[in-house]
C-alpha cells in the first residue's frame, strides 16, 4: 500500500509444514548391498522431522526530501520443531523477533556523486530445546531441557563516490555485536542443572571495493574485505544436547577481482577470489550419529567463479519467443592451513565436503502458445568426506529436464501445468553426505532416476 505519494508499506506472511523421514547415512557395504534401505533402527525409532513455522514482516520505505529516504523493516518468527532419532527425541519451540532500518543519503559534493548509507539491526530468538529417549518413535524420560536466548546486533555504514565517470568507490564498516545464553534447568547426567552465557566481543569489519568502467559494455571491479561469523546456537548446543562453548567465530580475509561485459548476444562475468579464514567450522560425526561442530584452524579458500550466457533467439512474434543457454562454472580450491586433530596432521589437505570443481548448463526455451522447456546439466567433482582424505563422494553428472505449458485465462487467471525428471542419467550420488562419520556412516544415497508433476492456477485482484 502507499499511504502517501512518498512512503510505502508491505506486509508479507509465511506459514509453511514440513515433514519428512531421515533414513540415516549408510556406510559403504550398505549401500552396496542396498542404496535404498535405511540405517537400522531408523524405521523402528520413526527417526524423521516434523516443523511448522510461521513467517512475517512488516516494512516501510519513505522518502524524507529530495536528499534522504529511510527503509525499516520488523520481523518475527515462531517454529514448532519435533526431530525423533535413533538415540533420542529433541522437540523445539522456538520465538525471534527482529528489526531493521537504513538512512540513505545522495548528494554531489562539488562534481563527485556520493552517496552514504548507514543503518543498523537487531535480533532475538528464544528457544525450548528438550531432549527425550525415543521410545519406539515416542518421546520418552527427559534427559536435558534448556532455554536458549541469542541475542545479536550489526551497525553498518557505508559511503560510496564517483571519483570519475568511470571509477566508483565504496567504503564500507559494520560493527557485530553477539551474546548466548544457555540456561539448563534439567539435566539428567552426572551434571547439574547451569547457566552459561557466550559473549563475542565486539568487532569492526572493514571493506573496500573499485570499480573500474572501460567502457559501456565492460567493467572491472576488485574488493578487499573482513568477516566475522559466530557460531550458530544450533552449533554451541547440538542435537543431543551437548554444549560447546569453547567454539569460536570464524574471522577472515577476503580478496576479489573481477571483470564483466557484453560482446554481442554474450554476456561473461569472471570473477576470482582468496579468502583467507581462521577459525573455520567444521563438521563431524561421533558415534551415536550426532553431527558435531569443532573449530578446524586456519583455511585457505582460492577460487575462481566464471559465467557465459546468451540469447539465440528473442521474438515475442515468433513461434520460438526466446532461447537461452547459461553456463556456469565454479571451481572452489579449499584446503586446510595448519590442522591437527586427535594426534593427526591434516595440514594442506583439501578442505571436506568442498567439490573443487562445478559445472552448471542450461537451456531455456519458451515459445508463443505457452510451451516452455528447461533443461539442466550439472557436473560435480569428487568430494572429500574426511579431513584425512581417504574417503571420497565420487563425480557425477545430473541431466533433469521440465516441460510445460502456461497461459492466462481472460485478464486476472494464470494457469500452468508441467512435467519433469530428475537425474535422468540415473547417476549413483550422495546429497547431504555425513562429513567425519563415525564408522564410516558417510552416504546419504539421493533417488536414481524420478519424475515430477503439477499445476499451478493464480488469481490476479
Amino acid at each position: 500500500t502507499k499511504p502517501s505519494d512518498t512512503q510505502t508499506l508491505s506486509a508479507q506472511i509465511l506459514y509453511s509444514d514440513l515433514n519428512y523421514q531421515i533414513p540415516g547415512a549408510l556406510n559403504p557395504a550398505q549401500v552396496e548391498a542396498d542404496r535404498t534401505q535405511a540405517r537400522p533402527g531408523s524405521v523402528e525409532q520413526n527417526s524423521s522431522i516434523a516443523q511448522k513455522t510461521l513467517y512475517g514482516t512488516l516494512s516501510h520505505h519513505i522518502e524524507l526530501g529530495q536528499k534522504w529516504d529511510n527503509s525499516t523493516a520488523l520481523y518475527m518468527n515462531n517454529t514448532e520443531f519435533e526431530n525423533p532419532f535413533i538415540l533420542d527425541y529433541k522437540r523445539e519451540t522456538a520465538f525471534s523477533y527482529g528489526g531493521r532500518t537504513k538512512f540513505t543519503f545522495d548528494d554531489k559534493w562539488g562534481s563527485f556523486p556520493v552517496k552514504i548509507i548507514a543503518g543498523a539491526e537487531y535480533q532475538y530468538g528464544k528457544t525450548l530445546a528438550q531432549n527425550f529417549g525415543n521410545r519406539q518413535g515416542k518421546a520418552d524420560t527427559i534427559r536435558f531441557s534448556d532455554d536458549l536466548i541469542s541475542t545479536q546486533a550489526f551497525i553498518f555504514q557505508q559511503f560510496e563516490i564517483e571519483w570519475t565517470s568511470k571509477v566508483l568507490m565504496t567504503l564500507g564498516f559494520s560493527e557485530n555485536f553477539g551474546r548466548y545464553d544457555i540456561n539448563r534447568s534439567i539435566d539428567a547426567g552426572p551434571n547439574d542443572p547451569s547457566n552459561n552465557t557466550k559473549n563475542f566481543d565486539p568487532i569492526v569489519i572493514p571493506r573496500i571495493a573499485l570499480v573500474y568502467k572501460v567502457n559501456q559494455w565492460s567493467g572491472i571491479h576488485g574488493s578487499i574485505s573482513s568477516g566475522f561469523s559466530p557460531p550458530t546456537i544450533a552449533e554451541v548446543r547440538t542435537n543431543e544436547g551437548s554444549i560447546n562453548l569453547d567454539l569460536e567465530a570464524e574471522r577472515g580475509i577476503n580478496y576479489e577481482a573481477g571483470y564483466r561485459g557484453k560482446f554481442g548476444i554474450f554476456n561473461v562475468d569472471v570473477t576470482a577470489f582468496y579468502f583467507q579464514l581462521d577459525q573455520t567450522i567444521t563438521s563431524y560425526t561421533n558415534e551415536q550419529g550426532v553431527v558435531l561442530f569443532r573449530n578446524a584452524g586456519q583455511t585457505d579458500q582460492k577460487g575462481i567463479e566464471a559465467s557465459l550466457d546468451y540469447v539465440l533467439v528473442r521474438n515475442q512474434n515468433a513461434f520460438f519467443q526466446e532461447i537461452k543457454l547459461n553456463h556456469a562454472f565454479t571451481g572452489h580450491y579449499f584446503s586446510f592451513g595448519e590442522y591437527e586433530s586427535g594426534g593427526n596432521d591434516f595440514s594442506g589437505n583439501q578442505l571436506t565436503g568442498v567439490a573443487p570443481n562445478t559445472l552448471v548448463n542450461i537451456l531455456d526455451v519458451r515459445t508463443k502458445p505457452g510451451f516452455y522447456l528447461n533443461f539442466t546439466h550439472q557436473y560435480v567433482d569428487a568430494i572429500p568426506l574426511n579431513d584425512a582424505n581417504t574417503v571420497f563422494q565420487e563425480s557425477y553428472n545430473l541431466i533433469g529436464g521440465r516441460v510445460g505449458w502456461r497461459t492466462t485465462l481472460g485478464s486476472r487467471w494464470d494457469v500452468e501445468a508441467y512435467g519433469g525428471v530428475d537425474n535422468l542419467l540415473d547417476e549413483q550420488y550422495s546429497l547431504g553426505n555425513d562429513l567425519n562419520a563415525f564408522a564410516n556412516r558417510y552416504f546419504q544415497p539421493a533417488p536414481g532416476i524420478n519424475f515430477y508433476g503439477g499445476m499451478k492456477i493464480g488469481l490476479r485482484y
